[in-house]
């Protein structure tokens, strides 16, 4: 099988699109001016692909577990997207960035939202959008130095306090709050109840951090951890800015710790049966944790981060959480210019260099992937979006637009090649493209350019 063809018409949390939410696989967008069509393009059909990823024992068992869906960040989902025909659009708009949305088995829908006034995790009803229950979270420091200085592109840039948050096997919100502490919520009714607190901060080494009041000018550096997910044994793994991988014992609270110096940590891990991926701003990491808990690297994989800094990217690198690809290989974007896909070897003992191979895409200039790949059960393609150009929701006015495009790369394990299969030139330049495997296609937000000065 192959992955989604491309589409015929037409982030990342801390790139993320719009104030209003996105339901399952229904991309809501604002109701169009009087002037401009409702609709463009024609009805699709159907043409499912295979499933992408197995069962996580410690995850909930439903359609979207986590940001990216599952443990293997396919950004796959098995319902049967909109084809275009009859569709019904509607907007929920809860005055903040909900950046990921996450079902449980009894369908309720999960979000975390953030604003300047602070974080919030919220319950809600998938159809009316009502707020079931809520729950009040830190505000992050990010937020509190962005009301002092006015520069807003801090709070785009951070990934911290509770974004990359999971559901558990028992249908519970895991998450790492603005305080550093690992939460554990259970809906319960119309409130959260939490079950289970580990704070984390003291594992932060450097903590000099921006407060109102105390230390309006920090000369340090401020760390803080951003995203949180379980091994195969129930492990809670956790990352933070400034390079620390920690692990948790649930049963126990025991933290264990280790640190890698001069390297930055944006993303999120990904995880299966055999290891945690932890993806930093200079190498490609697999890690497993040795007898007392302590994380333990397998093997390390440097990437090319030549590129600098592009606009649409939040730091020096890869702004790719992992994607697996099938049993054995892979997925990140690197840090060149042009950003290029690097399909590397996930197994422990291999023949031949880690690095299967690279491809080039989107074109030296006007490059950049600050968001996860997608993937199909087939193992053989990946999707890749290019965010150059997006910062945040003030930075196209005007109608204007990125440079766009979504590419599929094809793998070939025998040849040990991977190649372009297509190049869309459709604009996506903010939230993650997710994968209807019902559907057969890749659904994501667009901002197409409009000469009349219109945001389309």
């Amino acid at each position: 099988m192959t992955i989604a063809r491309p589409l015929s018409t037409r982030r990342r949390w801390r790139l993320a699109v719009s104030m209003t939410i996105v339901v399952g696989l229904v991309v809501a967008a604002c109701a169009p001016a009087p002037s401009l069509p409702s609709f463009i393009g024609s009805p699709a059909t159907a043409n499912p692909v295979g499933s992408a990823s197995p069962m996580h024992p410690y995850l909930d068992d439903t359609v979207s577990n986590s940001m990216h869906g599952n443990s293997y960040n396919t950004d796959s989902h098995t319902p049967t997207g909109p084809l275009g025909s009859g569709t019904t659009i509607g907007t929920w708009s809860y005055g903040a960035l909900c950046a990921a949305q996450e079902f449980d088995s009894a369908g309720h829908l999960f979000t975390v939202c953030g604003a300047l006034s602070g974080f919030v995790l919220q319950a809600l009803d998938p159809q009316t959008g009502a707020i079931i229950a809520r729950q009040d979270l830190p505000n992050r420091v990010s937020s509190q130095q962005a009301t002092f200085t006015g520069n807003v592109q801090l709070i785009y840039n951070d990934t911290s306090g509770g974004a990359y948050f999971f559901l558990d096997h028992l249908g519970r919100v895991v998450l790492v709050d603005a305080n550093q502490e690992l939460r554990v919520f259970q809906l319960t009714g119309s409130s959260f109840t939490e079950v289970a607190n580990y704070p984390l901060v003291s594992y932060l080494t450097e903590r000099d951090c921006f407060q109102s009041p105390g230390n309006l000018h920090p000369s340090g550096r401020c760390d803080v951890i951003t995203s949180v997910m379980p091994d195969w044994s129930g492990r809670y793994w956790w990352v933070s800015r400034l390079g620390v991988v920690g692990t948790v014992d649930p049963g126990t609270g025991s933290v264990r710790t280790i640190s890698l110096p001069g390297e930055e940590i944006e993303n999120s891990v990904a995880v299966d049966a055999n290891g945690v991926y932890v993806l930093s701003d200079f190498a490609q990491y697999k890690m497993t944790a040795d007898p007392s808990g302590t994380p333990s690297i397998v093997w390390r994989e440097e990437y090319d981060h030549s590129g600098g800094i592009r606009p649409g990217q939040v730091s020096l690198g890869s702004g790719t959480t992992p994607t697996l690809v099938g049993s054995d290989l892979l997925a990140i974007a690197d840090g060149a210019d042009p950003v290029r896909v690097v399909i590397m070897k996930r197994d422990t003992l291999i023949s031949g260099p880690r690095t299967l191979c690279t491809v080039p895409v989107f074109g030296a200039g006007a490059s950049a992937a600050e968001n996860s790949m997608t993937t199909d059960g087939s193992g053989s393609a990946v999707a890749v979006q290019n965010t150059y150009g997006y910062s945040n929701p003030t930075s196209l006015p005007g109608g204007t637009t990125v440079p766009g495009g979504v590419t599929r790369i094809d793998i070939d394990r025998g040849a040990g090649t991977c190649g372009v299969a297509w190049t869309n030139p459709t604009p996506i330049p903010s939230s993650t493209m997710k994968l209807s495997s019902g559907a057969g296609l890749l659904y994501g937000y667009s901002k197409q350019a409009d000469s009349a000065g219109r945001d389309v």
